[in-house]
């Protein structure tokens, strides 16, 4: 066969890569090919993550036109996210997290120096009376505080307390945590296992234990109640607290509700407002009244962290 002339251009040479990234130069002559010449041996290359040089086998060839082969730039050494998400994703890593952030957030509640603004609403619930503890989901990590100071009151009496968290892995990564201040998850949302939850809620009114809700959870939008709030006390025959926990040194999370998380060795505001009843055959109408309570106890709580 011809072999052609000094003039015609060279051949391709495939570039050989092996799963892990390794590449070498594949055998040029027909010398080299039958093992009668030295193989030119190339510097090595090494990268990590995916190439579009690597086939679904582990090794590709593909052919360049002389000079260096146009290769990738190798990404930073980094786990992937998508990884990261499955890890953190497993039941134990989950568990884990929720102790850790459990043991956090009661560090820093009880290290946080209390004022208690509306205590005299708050004093026949911490005394035992049954009730609707309300509050936007923003104040979620911080409104455990309200436990804790109604347990170093002389007149509290221990009672069964709840709240309501969505049967989604998030909620239940939520009930792990409030766990660790003796509040009992009720897992059921608006989306799924609603009904069961909410009608377990009305036995535990019934029975006389304290529900927490956030009425804007957990999906939003900010600060906009959805009516099962005062459908549930209207039903369980109590009254709706509104409630507002904040603290002057906190970290304000990117999220839809634009949560907060405390930190330690600070001052806080823990606000309750005058008590709303629900009426049961116009239980519809107190859920503007229900808002207005819980922005005013919300800004309240503000403007204490300010002052």
């Amino acid at each position: 066969p011809d072999q052609g002339s000094a003039l015609d251009p060279p051949k391709a040479r495939p570039l050989e890569c092996d799963f892990f990234g390794g590449v070498s130069l594949g055998a040029n002559t027909d010398a080299e090919r039958s093992g009668l010449a030295p193989r030119e041996t190339p510097p090595m290359f090494r990268f990590q993550g995916p190439s579009p040089l690597v086939g679904s086998r582990g090794r590709a060839l593909v052919g360049f036109r002389g000079g260096s082969p146009a290769l990738p730039q190798p990404p930073p050494s980094m786990l992937p996210a998508r990884a990261m998400k499955s890890l953190l994703r497993t039941q134990l890593a989950q568990a884990l997290l929720a102790r850790l952030i459990g043991w956090y957030l009661a560090f820093a509640l009880r290290t946080t120096r209390w004022t208690v603004d509306g205590a005299e609403h708050l004093a026949p619930f911490a005394a035992g009376a049954s009730a609707v503890f309300a509050f936007w989901h923003e104040h979620l990590p911080s409104i455990p505080a309200l436990v804790i100071v109604s347990r170093r009151q002389a007149s509290y009496r221990a009672i069964a307390m709840h709240t309501l968290v969505s049967q989604h892995r998030d909620g239940r990564f939520i009930g792990d945590i409030v766990r660790r201040f003796g509040i009992h998850p009720v897992y059921g949302s608006s989306s799924r296992g609603g009904a069961a939850g909410f009608r377990q809620l009305k036995r535990l009114l019934e029975q006389g234990a304290i529900i927490g809700i956030t009425p804007d959870g957990p999906r939003g939008p900010r600060r906009q109640p959805a009516p099962g709030v005062a459908q549930l006390a209207a039903l369980g025959g109590v009254p709706v607290l509104p409630c507002a926990a904040r603290t002057v040194w906190r970290v304000q999370l990117r999220t839809w509700d634009r949560m907060t998380i405390p930190l330690p060795f600070g001052r806080g505001a823990l606000v309750c407002g005058p008590t709303i009843d629900v009426d049961r055959a116009s239980w519809s109408t107190a859920l503007p009244t229900i808002t207005e309570a819980l922005n005013r106890a919300a800004d309240r709580a503000d403007h204490l962290c300010l002052s």
